[in-house]
């Protein structure tokens, strides 16, 4: 296993600039790359952006004409033209009608694995050279479609790039090089090559939505999406059930199982996802198969444009969502695992499509047992979002830190001599009462604005992938922020008076991210449930426990005033479903801090108003820690703050984390705040919290350069 993970984490390494560049390096604010990640021509590290895109608004104008042959028996290879054209062929600039060959280098596209399109000279013998017959704004298109009967749309492109741009993000001329093929759930894809026609009224500026005519000069064979890639589980990632409360008589624990596929092409009445499962050093172990439950959503399901647009870089198919609840887990024991999906044909015949890879995480602690009083870390941050493979900004490198610290709990040191990376233990004990080694990470905090896809919905498979080396090992806690959530176009979502709640999930009003991290409440607190109490909602606030850790996560994008139902759920859980002897350390978790020090004055009104809300109800149930994100820098409050005063009977602190990969905020610290203010900064990192015990907890802020702490607070009981 070892080796598997030495081969993940040397991938992941090569996808990271020096030291100095991760540093140095400020990510772009919120760019949605393209499906096919292409690259600005003016700039390597600046993605097209998939929700501002001159190609596409050209291509899907009314006033775009198209010009192809069609290829099937009855129409003998004629041309055809998508509406009565406004140019005759006779008038077009260079109709070089299947004068280029494109061809894919493989046989079938299979997913995460990259794919190469190239072009060249149909003419064996044409003196031409392939960059001659190419154009810099010719456009080469990508469709992909269910089956073979259905009538070719060219405005029906999955994505678009300009031969300019498609040689840069190669860097080679006759080349386009798809580093990672994204998870495309349909039959087939094609490459067509257009080239666009000389009108002399037309501005010939691609920046522009100008009238064109675009003919057809090339096209691939059509490639068939490999069958196992359609019913390949990706997005994999794992969660812990909903509990609701302390549980001291359980004797096992529960995890949650999430992932995705697509429709496999196989004839079949049922489908159901499973997980394979079985402890990993215990021999002659009992392999158990869990069954699970699927959902997914439609583009009319979200509330608002650009999120439930059907076209490239807006909505895309997120396939079939599954969550399975993998049920009377041994406490602190290894499990291995493979989910799959289980089909059943017309003669009862049971099919299991498994992933290849064999995965493993650790069985979260049961209350009753000894790893219930161990010591054990969680990782907690929020705003990563995704710019996909090769960037050089915040979210990868934080990833990359965040990886090597759950697998190895380190980071990683100069080479060795035979060119792999050194392992050295970093972290050390400050505290004269604690001396014990390092305990493993167990689990992750994301408190909000998670993918960034704003509507892009290819995006939300590019953020799972680049955090799956460490989300398929520990379980993944998320909380909304204002990007999975905020909408103008939708009166059903919280806007008041002192807020500035605007457009920030694009349209996408809570849906995807209440799909993909759907929570099932654990069967022990469905048995211990009054009727008539209030009810947590769903991934917009709940609550769960870990160990001696009990954590509460809320929404700062609802209503959270004394009569709305988010605070009478807070209030209940705060005083009926906490045994304090049991977890007695209290967490709670939003997105939008209630106490900050930056110079944001719209944003502080927001903070001082929901505070005016909630702050009583967390001084008076003893909340130990608030974490927040939002403000894209780090901050952390002194002890004991309440009303604006320290000492003062507050938690310990209040910590500001938004800094795991958005682009930092340069905002200072604001005059009169500084009196609470133990610690500011605008670096790219995440927080890294040690329970020692019942008494002693760590806090460190981790920066994304070699695991370096760039702060660090105790505290206790």
């Amino acid at each position: 296993m070892l080796a598997a993970i030495d081969c993940k984490l040397s991938a992941i390494i090569d996808n990271f600039a020096s030291k100095d560049e991760a540093k140095n390096v400020e990510e772009e604010d919120h760019i949605q790359p393209t499906l096919l990640s292409v690259l600005h021509p003016q700039d390597r590290n600046r993605y097209v952006n998939a929700l501002n895109n001159p190609l596409y608004d050209l291509l899907l104008s009314a006033d775009t004409e198209f010009i192809w042959k069609e290829d099937n028996d009855e129409a003998k290879g004629r041309l055809k033209i998508d509406k009565e054209s406004s140019v005759t062929i006779e008038n077009s600039r260079l109709l070089r009608q299947d004068d280029v060959t494109l061809k894919v280098d493989r046989a079938f596209i299979s997913f995460d694995e990259p794919l190469i399109v190239s072009w060249h000279a149909k003419n064996k013998g044409s003196e031409r050279s392939s960059s001659f017959i190419t154009q810099d704004d010719d456009l080469i298109a990508m469709y992909c479609s269910s089956s073979d009967s259905e009538p070719f749309d060219p405005r029906s492109m999955m994505d678009v790039a300009s031969i300019e741009q498609a040689r840069y993000t190669s860097n080679h001329a006759n080349y386009w090089r798809i580093s990672s093929f994204p998870a495309v759930r349909e039959q087939h894809c094609e490459f067509i090559l257009w080239t666009r026609a000389y009108i002399p009224s037309v501005n010939r500026d691609l920046d522009t939505n100008a009238a064109a005519v675009f003919h057809m000069i090339g096209s691939s064979a059509r490639v068939p999406i490999h069958k196992r890639s359609k019913a390949k589980p990706v997005g994999i990632h794992l969660s812990l059930p909903n509990t609701e409360q302390s549980l001291p008589s359980s004797s096992s624990s529960s995890v949650n199982i999430h992932y995705s596929t697509g429709e496999p092409e196989l004839v079949y009445e049922s489908l159901t996802p499973v997980v394979w499962y079985s402890p990993s050093d215990i021999d002659n172990a009992e392999e158990i198969t869990a069954r699970g439950v699927s959902t997914t959503y439609k583009a009319e399901e979200l509330c608002a444009s650009p999120a439930n647009v059907t076209g490239p870089g807006k909505f895309h198919d997120p396939g079939l969502l599954h969550v399975v609840t993998l049920d009377g887990l041994m406490g602190g024991v290894e499990y291995n695992y493979r989910p799959g999906l289980l089909l059943v044909e017309g003669n009862n015949k049971e099919e299991y499509l498994w992933l290849d890879d064999t995965l493993t995480f650790t069985a979260p602690p049961s209350p009753s047992s000894r790893e219930h009083h161990e010591p054990f870390q969680f990782l907690v941050y929020g705003d990563q979002g995704c710019p996909e493979k090769g960037y050089t900004g915040g979210a990868l490198s934080v990833a990359k830190q965040i990886t090597l610290d759950v697998l190895y709990r380190n980071t990683i040191d100069d080479d060795d001599d035979q060119g792999q990376p050194v392992v050295t233990t970093t972290a050390t004990t400050t505290s004269d009462n604690i001396t014990a080694a390092q305990p493993e990470i167990r689990l992750v905090h994301h408190i909000g604005d998670l993918s960034y896809a704003k509507g892009a919905g290819h995006i939300w498979d590019f953020w799972l992938n680049m955090i799956s080396p460490y989300v398929t090992r520990v379980p993944l806690q998320v909380g909304i922020g204002n990007h999975e959530y905020d909408t103008i176009q939708n009166d059903e979502t919280y806007h008041p008076d002192w807020g500035n709640f605007g457009n920030d999930s694009g349209g996408e009003c809570g849906v995807p991210v209440s799909k993909r991290f759907a929570l099932p409440t654990s069967n022990h607190d469905v048995m211990n449930t009054n009727v008539g109490q209030p009810r947590s909602n769903g991934v917009f606030w709940y609550a769960y426990t870990y160990a001696s850790t009990f954590t509460i996560v809320l929404s700062t994008e609802h209503d959270i005033s004394p009569s709305s139902p988010q605070y009478r759920w807070l209030s209940y859980t705060l005083s009926r479903k906490i045994d304090r002897s049991v977890t007695p350390w209290l967490i709670v978790e939003m997105h939008r801090p209630i106490y900050n020090a930056f110079d944001m004055p719209a944003e502080t009104r927001v903070a001082d108003n929901i505070r005016t809300e909630i702050e009583p109800l967390l001084v008076r149930h003893d909340v130990d820690v608030v974490f927040s994100g939002h403000y894209h820098s780090y901050f952390r409050s002194c002890n004991g703050l309440y009303q604006q005063e320290c000492d003062n009977g507050g938690p310990f602190s209040y910590i500001t984390i938004g800094t795991a990969g958005a682009k930092l905020s340069k905002a200072g610290v604001s005059e009169g705040y500084e009196h609470y203010t133990k610690a500011a900064m605008s670096e790219f990192g995440y927080g890294r919290v040690t329970v020692w015990n019942h008494t002693y907890m760590e806090f460190q802020f981790v920066g994304n350069v070699d695991g370096e702490v760039l702060d660090e607070v105790w505290f206790w009981k």
